[in-house]
């Protein structure tokens, strides 16, 4: 109809045709372009990911399925066979000691429908300790109830160690300059006490003291 030789009867109707032919076009373009912008930050997340070594997890509060990628299993050293699945199936690799703690802030983020920061410890199957760093957050309803939690674990032991050594080295440190501090004092104590000593014999030198008979 574009290029047609001759004149064309109902121009209206060409015209709304072709709006809607340019419409959909339209349409499709921004829709490839969006296509394109979010494969291109899905790549981009997925490098980050990788880079930072970070675990992905989301879990379904209604069906209480908790699914993990490759990299959860890893950090937790398990695998597929030994993850069932569920809340509890993750609370039981908490170090016994950490458990309480690390379930009470769970439990305030799902009440309060906050992000989820947390510190916590792990054991492997191996006996092995990790430290965990863990981020998180909330999907709720319309009715602002809980739908899912979905986060990341980082593995922060090696950095946690070193921290710890520094510390000790630190206290350490801090012990030994209080022992050198107390070396001193004692040291300095002793030769005035020696000089006490040399000056009282001094004004002593030369002085006879009568025999006990004679205060009789």
């Amino acid at each position: 109809s574009v290029v047609h030789r001759t004149p064309l009867e109902g121009l209206d109707l060409i015209k709304r045709v072709l709006e809607v032919f340019a419409g959909r076009l339209g349409a499709e373009l921004v829709r490839k372009e969006e296509a394109r912008k979010t494969r291109e930050l899905s790549e981009r997340l997925g490098l980050a990911i990788e880079a930072g070594q970070l675990g992905i997890w989301d879990w379904d509060l209604v069906e209480n399925e908790l699914i993990w990628d490759q990299r959860m299993l890893e950090i937790y050293g398990i695998t597929s066979d030994d993850f069932h699945g569920s809340y509890e199936d993750w609370a039981r690799w908490l170090h016994p000691d950490d458990r309480p703690s690390t379930l009470k802030w769970v439990q305030a983020a799902l009440d309060s429908r906050k992000a989820f920061h947390a510190e916590f410890r792990i054991l492997r199957p191996d006996g092995s300790c990790r430290y965990i760093k863990a981020h998180a957050v909330v999907s709720v309803d319309e009715s602002g109830e809980p739908l899912r939690m979905t986060g990341m674990n980082v593995d922060i032991t090696e950095r946690r160690e070193a921290e710890l050594e520094k510390e000790n080295l630190q206290s350490q440190l801090y012990h030994s300059q209080k022992m050198e501090s107390i070396g001193r004092l004692a040291g300095g104590m002793a030769h005035d006490f020696n000089n006490m000593l040399a000056s009282a014999a001094a004004n002593f030198e030369g002085v006879t003291c009568a025999p006990i008979e004679d205060f009789t």
